[in-house]
């Protein structure tokens, strides 16, 4: 407990051997509401590890500023590492919480496979706003994303009008390509507005 740590209460049982660890049961009763979890890990004959974190009910926005309020979420992971090969998934199975007095959800999973990333797909919405990732890096990159905001203003108050945007990354690893679409209606920032806008960069 400190001044950038938050106060809680926390229990946990496990067991141990010389080839891992497994760590059965994990709580904490921590801002305002509770942090379940269980992990296993074991490094022989192979690394291998997984784990399962479940929150509920959480209030990070009421000790750091600017974070969700009301948060609950299923986390999940798991990987290995064989023979000089890494491998890795973590899911976020559902995330939902306030954000600004705004509804907000995630989810969405990435894999590591050696140098290959790969989310599939990534989804986020906060209000009546959304914004979708997917893809993977590799030797070549190949990812996407769309957003919509049909209204800016409920997540940053000085900002009005909707904005749109779509757009990948394509190429090789080392020199990747841009492309990108930007559309703004009615777009305002305090006193000043612009009744459209379109970007395109390829």
């Amino acid at each position: 407990e400190g001044p950038e740590i938050p106060p809680g209460r926390w229990s946990l049982a496990g067991t141990g051997t010389m080839d891992g660890i497994e760590l059965k049961h994990l709580q904490g009763d921590v801002l305002g509401g509770q942090l379940i979890g269980r992990s296993d890990v074991q490094w022989a004959p192979e690394l291998q590890w997984r784990f399962n974190a479940e929150g509920k009910a959480l209030d990070p926005g009421g000790f750091w500023d600017g974070l969700p309020e009301r948060l609950n979420f299923v986390l999940q992971g798991d990987g290995s590492f064989k023979d000089g090969h890494n491998v890795a998934n973590v899911r976020l199975e559902n995330l939902s919480g306030m954000l600004k007095e705004l509804p907000i959800t995630a989810q969405g999973s990435i894999g590591i496979d050696q140098q290959r990333i790969s989310v599939s797909p990534l989804v986020v919405t906060a209000g009546t706003s959304h914004l979708v990732v997917s893809g993977e890096l590799d030797e070549q990159w190949a990812m996407s994303w769309r957003m919509d905001s049909p209204d800016l203003q409920p997540l940053y108050l000085p900002l009005s009008g909707r904005l749109q945007s779509s757009g990948s990354i394509s190429g090789p690893r080392s020199s990747p390509a841009l492309s990108m679409v930007i559309n703004g209606n009615e777009l305002g920032y305090k006193d000043q507005q612009v009744e459209s806008v379109s970007i395109k960069v390829n």
